[in-house]
């Protein structure tokens, strides 16, 4: 049970990286780590700024 457990947890970890990749993290207006999903708008948007990703 364990193994599947592990398995499942990198499948996710592989499946976030795939979606949102590592260049994705940066906010093309302000360039700060900061981008998180707002579901209001569907898509990240910076927290530092506000702008949409």
């Amino acid at each position: 049970m364990a193994i599947d457990d592990a398995r499942s947890a990198t499948t996710r970890h592989v499946t976030a990286d795939a979606r949102f990749g590592a260049d994705d993290r940066y906010c093309r207006h302000c360039r700060e780590i900061a981008l998180v999903f707002d579901p209001s708008a569907g898509r990240p948007r910076c927290r530092t700024c506000g702008e949409l990703a």
